[in-house]
């Protein structure tokens, strides 16, 4: 980033910060800046009481998008070649929200969100300011993942796995589009039940690969055997091929469990 985005940067987090209803506010992913254009930039904001619209135009500039039922009140603002992405949450109603994941309320994923995703961001976040120290205990009550959220998501992910008809169904008719929307299903179930029993918050489905190369409790060669059942998915004549590929991953995860 350019020396003109890093200054007009930190007034915008001088201009947040001196808020009164501005209780904390980080950045997701850690301290560092993105280099160039390689990415936008999230802030996480919590509010004793989200400020108005007005408000926010006045605090930062930014330009309204939308009301994220997972990302809060979102603005944009744009300047020196860079956008920065304001998520304003109420500091209460997300306080519920994150016990509420812990206490296994919400062990699905929602729309294209998953849950627990928001708890990794709050363990990522490079906080700027914390003033009631809330945001710290919050990170430092979410770091370990509550063994009692670990068996039910196991439970439920792997008891999604049960059903094999629409993977039948789609070898017999040779119909790799039909096989993928089965693959992917219980892809996600497979692996957010591998997480939990990793005992790591599943963020989402982007640097999937990065985290397996970490974990100590998969099956053998995961992620080639997992990219490999894809590929073999494609194509209508390897879909029983690929089939057999996963069939065995998921007979090693339950093993495992």
């Amino acid at each position: 980033m350019t020396q003109a985005f890093t200054a007009e940067y930190t007034a915008l987090l001088a201009s947040l910060c001196a808020a009164p209803a501005v209780r904390a506010l980080g950045k997701t992913g850690g301290s560092a800046l993105p280099a160039g254009d390689e990415s936008d930039i999230d802030i996480m904001i919590f509010c004793a009481g989200v400020p108005s619209q007005s408000e926010r135009e006045r605090l930062t500039g930014g330009k309204n998008v939308a009301d994220d039922p997972h990302w809060g009140h979102v603005d944009f603002a744009s300047f020196q070649g860079g956008e920065v992405c304001l998520m304003y949450h109420d500091m209460e109603a997300f306080s519920s929200y994150i016990e509420g994941v812990l206490h296994g309320d919400r062990l699905e994923r929602e729309g294209d969100f998953y849950p627990t995703g928001c708890i990794s961001s709050v363990l990522g976040l490079h906080l700027y300011a914390d003033k009631d120290g809330a945001i710290a205990r919050m990170q430092e009550n979410t770091r370990a993942m509550p063994d009692s959220l670990a068996q039910a998501m196991t439970r439920h992910h792997t008891g999604a796995l049960h059903s094999t008809e629409d993977f039948r169904r789609a070898i017999e008719r040779k119909d790799a589009l039909f096989y993928h929307a089965a693959l992917e299903y219980a892809l996600d179930h497979f692996l957010q039940a591998l997480f939990a029993i990793n005992r790591t918050w599943f963020p989402s489905r982007k640097r999937i690969l990065r985290y397996l190369q970490d974990f100590a409790v998969k099956p053998e060669s995961c992620a080639d055997r997992l990219l490999r059942a894809v590929e073999l998915g494609a194509r209508a004549d390897t879909l029983a091929e690929s089939y057999g590929v996963w069939k065995a991953l998921e007979d090693e995860l339950r093993a495992l469990i």
